[in-house]
């Protein structure tokens, strides 16, 4: 018999695989390619103002590996949230999977959440 969370594990194994690969194919960029900075005096104001002059290109495929590992991340994520819905509807006696739309919630904006005992009333 397999546990519940195993497909959460496997994606976060195959994460780890991505990011080992990155880390593996990043290995000495630092020491070859750098960003490059460059100054200016400004007399006026008696500052020296510093600014990026340039930046390595990075290889596409890289951005594309490190997405892959984040997705599974995410994707591990949701196995976790669908197999707590499903623990907690078995622990109240529910017959059914949870709703299908069940997943981590992700937002770039704050949502309110209601105190659950402030609803029964």
């Amino acid at each position: 018999m397999s546990h519940p969370l195993d497909g959460c594990w496997a994606k976060i194994e195959r994460a780890h695989e991505h990011f080992d690969l990155l880390e593996a194919e990043t290995q000495g960029f630092a020491q070859t390619q750098s960003i490059t900075l460059a100054q200016t005096f400004d007399p006026n104001a008696n500052k020296i103002r510093v600014v990026i002059d340039k930046v390595p290109a990075i290889p596409r495929r890289w951005a594309l590996i490190a997405a892959d590992g984040v997705q599974n991340l995410r994707a591990a994520l949701n196995y976790l949230v669908w197999e707590l819905a499903k623990w907690n509807l078995e622990r109240k006696g529910a017959a059914r999977d949870p709703a299908l739309t069940t997943q981590f919630p992700i937002s770039d904006q704050p949502i309110e959440v209601q105190n659950r005992s402030s609803r029964r009333s």
